[in-house]
C-alpha cells in the first residue's frame, strides 16, 4: 500500500526511490516473469497435451509436477498423461539472482466406453413405427454428441435415420420378424445395438384395375359393345388370397349386374332398361374381410340382333324399348365392310350425338339424352344388303342420290326388321332414317329418309370421309327433323352451258311454306312465321341491317334454295347454308372438327328440332271420350311422355289456367309406365253453360327456352303454320301471303277437326270465334296444335 503524507521538501527524494524499488529486483537486477499454458485443458487419457511457456529476464527454466527436467527459458513441448484424474504441471525459470514460477491443471479423462442394449419394435403390416434411440450409455459424458448410422440394414424392410429418430418401414405386404443394427459412435469409439422387429400381418384388400380396351372415340371413351354381355379388360391381384377365391360384384349406370370374372376378363350382363351411350361400370371386388372398387367410363353399344344371315342392329345410343324415349334414328350403313371403314363409322356416330348435335348447349343435350334412340345397321359379311343406292336419277346435278329409290326400299325393309325376334315388343318408328353409304354422291333428304357419303377414312377435301360425312348428316337431319329448308342459293343460280337455268323450282314456290319452319315467301317480314325469334324487331337483320351474320342474328335474309330474292330464310350462314362458308373454316372442320356457326343450327332451327321432339313423344296425341248420355261427362287424355326437369304441361278450362281440378269437380291422373297415356283428365258435365273448351300446353322450362313461340288458345295453326300438328292433312290456304306472281296457290297444315251435327268435319277455320260464329250446329272440336292440344264441347248437343 503506498500511502501519501504531506512530507514536505522531502516527498520529493522519497517517491521516486519507491517506484524504482518496485521496478526491479532488491540488488538491482530486472524481474523474472513466465508465462505457461496446456491446449487442451481437459483431454482424454492416453491422448497429447501441448505445454507451451516463455520468460523475459530468465536464464534456464526447470519442470516439475507431471513432467521433470531441464528446460530452455521458452519453448514448447508435448507430453501424453496416461491415468486418469488432474494432473498439474509446473515450470520456474530463474534469471540473475532471481526466481519465478508458474504451473497449469489438466483434467485427464478415462477413455470414453460406449454401451449398447438390444432394442425391440412392433408394427403392423404396412405400417412404419418410429422411435427415438435411447438404448446406448456412456461412462462419462462424451466430449462430442453420440452420432448414430445404420450398420446392418433390416432384411425385409428399411430403417431410416434423422438424428436419434429412427424409423422402421416393413416391405410391402410382409409380416413377421426383422432385425437390423444401429451403431452409435463419438470419440472414435463405437457400439452397435440389435434390434429385433415384430411384424404382424394385416388383411390386404385386392387390387383391381378396369381397362376398356374398345374403340377410341373422339369423345375420349371406348366403344364397348354387349353382345349379349360386355366384356371388361381386369388385372386383379391379392398378396393374401388366391384370386379364385375373390367374390365379386357391380353395377352399370347404378344398376345392379350379374358379374362372371375371369381371368384377364370380367363380363358384365345387360339389365333389362339399359341406356346405350355413356356408361360407368362399378365393379366390387372383396376378399371376405376387406374389399375395393374400381369404375370404368366406356361408351356402351348393345347388340339388338347379330343372325348370320341377317343385318346386324346396335343399339348405339338409348333405348328403344323405353316407352319414353319416343325419337328413334336409324342409320343404315350401306356397303361399309371395311374395318377401319367401319370403325370410323362408328367413332364418327358417337361423336354426332355427344358432341355434334348437342353444340354445348345443356338444354339440348339433355332433350337428346332424354328422348333420343339412334340405332345402327350393318351387315356383317354373308349378310344380304338389300338397299341398293344409286346417283343418276336428277337431271341436272348427277351426283345426287336417288332419294326416293331409297325410302320406297327402307319401307319394306323396316317391315321386315319388325319381324326379327329382337324386335317383337318393340315399336320399330325409324322416325329419321339415314343411310351412310360407300357410293360417292350428294348428300339429299326426303321426308324422314336422308342419305350421306362415306367412302374413305382420309379426311382431305374431296375423300368423303368420315367428318364431310357428320357434316353432311348434320345437315340433312336438319331436313328430316325440324322440317327446315336449304338456305342456299347457288342451286338456283346455277346455269347451263347455255345460260339457261339449270333448276327450275317454280312449281315448288307454293310449297315452301308447307313444308318448311325456316324459309319462307311471306313479303312481310312482320308476319313470317318466325318473327318471334328476331334478333332486333326495330332493326330486323338481314333487312335493315347485314352487319351482324352470326346465327343468332335470326331476321328476314333475302334468298334460299328455291329463289335469290322472294325467298327468305331465318340467318346468314348456318349449317343449312354454305354459300358462304370459307375455305379454310371448312378446312378446319374437316381436319380438326372445328366448328363454327357454319356448322351450326341457328335458334330457329333449334326451336323447331324442339318441337319435332315433343311432337313425336306425343304432344298431340289427344284421345277424347265424348259423352253417351246426358249424365256423362268428358274423358281427355294424351301421351306426351315428356322428361319433367325439361318441360311442364299446363292445362286450360275456358281459356283459365288450372291450379285446383277439385274446383272443377275433375281429376287429372297420371299414367304408368305400361298405360297407353301420359295423362287422363276427368271432367264432369257442368251444371250450367252449354260450352267447354279444354286445352293443354308444353312449357319450356329451360331458363333460356328454346321454345319462344306463342301457341295461342283461340287461334289455330298459328305455330309455325301449323306444321307440327299432325302430317299428312292440308287445304288450299284462303289467301297467298305474297304478292309474288310466281307463286299461284299455297297449302295449309289441317290442324283442327271441328264436329257438325249433320256429320259435316271443317278443318279450315283460321280461330275459335270464326268457327262457332259460322258453324251454329258445331257439336264439338279438336285443334292438334304446335304445343299441344284442345277440345271444345257444347255440352247442349250431347
Amino acid at each position: 500500500m503506498i500511502e501519501f503524507r504531506r512530507l514536505g521538501s522531502y516527498s520529493k527524494l522519497f517517491l521516486p526511490l519507491f517506484l524504482s524499488a518496485c521496478g526491479g529486483s532488491s540488488d538491482g537486477q530486472p524481474n523474472v516473469t513466465v508465462s505457461f499454458s496446456a491446449s487442451p485443458s481437459t483431454v482424454v487419457a492416453g491422448n497429447p497435451v501441448t505445454l507451451q511457456w516463455s520468460s523475459t529476464n530468465a536464464t534456464r527454466c526447470t519442470a516439475s509436477g507431471g513432467w521433470s527436467g531441464a528446460k530452455a527459458s521458452s519453448g514448447s513441448e508435448t507430453v501424453t498423461p496416461e491415468s486418469a484424474g488432474t494432473v498439474e504441471y509446473s515450470v520456474s525459470c530463474r534469471g540473475e539472482g532471481e526466481a519465478y514460477g508458474r504451473s497449469v491443471s489438466v483434467e485427464v479423462l478415462p477413455v470414453l466406453e460406449v454401451s449398447a442394449a438390444a432394442g425391440t419394435l412392433s408394427t403392423a403390416e404396412d405400417t412404419s413405427v418410429s422411435t427415438t434411440i435411447d438404448n446406448f450409455s456412456t461412462n462419462r459424458d462424451a466430449l462430442e454428441s453420440l452420432v448414430y448410422s445404420v450398420s446392418t440394414q433390416a432384411a425385409n424392410g428399411s430403417v431410416a435415420l434423422d438424428g436419434a429418430e429412427l424409423t422402421y418401414t416393413p416391405a410391402q405386404d410382409y409380416f413377421g420378424s426383422d432385425t437390423f443394427e444401429v451403431a452409435a459412435n463419438a470419440e472414435g469409439v463405437t457400439a452397435v445395438a440389435s434390434y429385433s422387429v415384430s411384424v404382424s400381418p394385416v388383411n390386404d384388400a385386392p387390387v383391381i384395375t378396369l381397362t376398356a380396351n374398345g374403340l377410341p372415340t373422339d369423345t375420349g371413351l371406348d366403344v364397348l359393345w354387349a353382345d349379349p354381355t360386355f366384356e371388361i379388360a381386369a388385372t386383379v391381384t391379392d398378396v393374401d388370397n388366391a384370386v379364385s377365391e375373390l367374390i365379386y360384384s357391380g353395377s352399370l349406370n347404378a344398376t345392379t349386374v350379374t358379374i362372371d370374372a375371369a381371368e384377364g376378363v370380367i363380363t358384365l350382363g345387360v339389365p333389362a332398361d339399359y341406356v346405350a351411350g355413356p356408361s360407368m361400370v362399378d365393379i366390387v371386388v372383396s376378399d371376405g374381410t376387406d374389399e375395393v372398387e374400381a369404375s370404368l367410363d366406356f361408351w356402351g353399344a348393345q347388340i339388338m340382333s347379330n343372325s348370320p344371315d341377317r343385318a346386324r342392329v346396335t343399339q348405339l345410343f338409348g333405348d328403344v324399348r323405353n316407352p319414353n324415349r319416343q325419337i328413334d334414328h336409324y342409320v343404315y350403313l350401306d356397303g361399309i365392310s371395311d374395318d377401319a371403314l367401319l370403325a370410323a363409322s362408328w367413332e364418327a356416330l358417337t361423336y354426332f350425338y355427344d358432341q355434334f348435335l348437342p353444340e354445348g348447349d345443356a338444354s339440348r343435350e339433355a332433350l337428346i339424352d332424354g328422348m333420343f334412340n339412334l340405332v345402327v345397321i350393318d351387315f356383317p359379311e354373308g349378310a344380304v344388303d338389300p338397299i341398293e343406292v344409286t346417283t343418276g336419277c336428277d337431271g341436272v346435278d348427277e351426283t345426287i342420290y336417288c332419294i326416293g329409290d331409297v325410302a320406297g326400299q327402307a319401307i319394306p325393309f323396316l317391315a321386315d326388321l319388325e319381324l326379327y325376334d329382337a324386335f317383337v315388343d318393340v315399336t320399330l318408328a325409324a322416325d329419321i332414317f339415314s343411310v351412310v353409304t360407300t357410293v360417292p354422291g350428294r348428300g339429299v333428304a326426303l321426308g324422314r329418309y336422308n342419305i350421306q357419303p362415306l367412302v374413305s377414312v382420309s379426311n382431305e377435301p374431296g375423300a368423303y370421309g368420315p367428318n364431310e360425312m357428320l357434316w353432311v348428316l348434320k345437315h340433312e337431319l336438319g331436313h328430316s327433323f325440324g322440317w327446315l329448308g336449304d338456305h342456299y342459293t347457288s342451286d338456283f343460280l346455277a346455269e347451263q352451258s347455255n345460260g339457261t337455268p339449270a333448276n327450275d323450282f317454280s312449281n315448288l314456290w307454293g310449297t315452301v311454306d308447307f313444308w318448311y319452319t325456316d324459309i319462307s315467301t311471306e313479303d312481310e317480314y312482320e308476319k313470317v312465321k318466325w318473327q318471334h325469334k328476331f334478333l332486333e324487331t326495330t332493326s330486323v337483320p338481314g333487312w335493315n341491317t347485314t352487319d351482324n351474320t352470326t346465327n343468332e342474328a335470326v331476321g328476314y335474309w333475302t334468298g334460299c334454295y328455291y329463289h335469290d330474292t322472294n325467298c327468305f330464310r331465318t340467318s346468314y350462314n348456318s349449317i343449312m347454308n354454305g354459300d358462304y362458308t370459307s375455305g379454310a373454316e371448312f378446312a378446319n372442320w374437316l381436319e380438326f372438327r372445328a366448328t363454327s356457326d357454319a356448322f351450326s343450327y341457328d335458334p330457329v332451327a333449334k326451336e323447331a328440332q324442339y318441337l319435332r321432339a315433343i311432337h313425336l313423344q306425343g304432344a298431340k296425341s289427344i284421345e277424347v271420350t265424348l259423352p253417351e248420355t246426358s249424365s256423362e261427362g268428358l274423358v281427355v287424355a294424351h301421351s306426351a311422355r315428356l322428361p319433367t326437369d325439361l318441360f311442364a304441361i299446363d292445362w286450360f278450362v275456358n281459356g283459365e289456367l288450372v291450379t285446383d281440378w277439385s274446383a272443377y269437380g275433375a281429376s287429372l291422373s297420371e299414367g304408368a309406365a305400361n298405360d297407353d297415356f301420359a295423362q287422363k283428365l276427368t271432367f264432369p258435365r257442368p251444371s250450367s253453360g252449354a260450352e267447354t273448351s279444354i286445352a293443354y300446353r308444353i312449357r319450356d322450362l329451360n331458363d333460356e327456352p328454346a321454345i319462344e313461340v306463342e301457341d295461342a288458345l283461340d287461334d289455330f295453326a298459328d305455330v309455325y303454320g301449323g306444321r307440327f300438328s299432325f302430317e299428312g292433312g292440308f287445304y288450299t290456304c284462303p289467301e297467298n301471303n305474297t304478292d309474288w306472281e310466281g307463286v299461284v296457290q299455297q297449302y295449309c297444315h289441317i290442324t283442327l277437326s271441328a264436329y257438325l251435327s249433320d256429320g259435316t268435319v271443317v278443318f279450315d277455320a283460321p280461330n275459335r270465334g270464326s268457327l262457332v260464329s259460322s258453324y251454329p250446329n258445331l257439336t264439338h272440336f279438336i285443334e292438334r296444335s304446335g304445343l299441344g292440344a284442345q277440345v271444345m264441347i257444347d255440352w247442349s248437343k250431347f
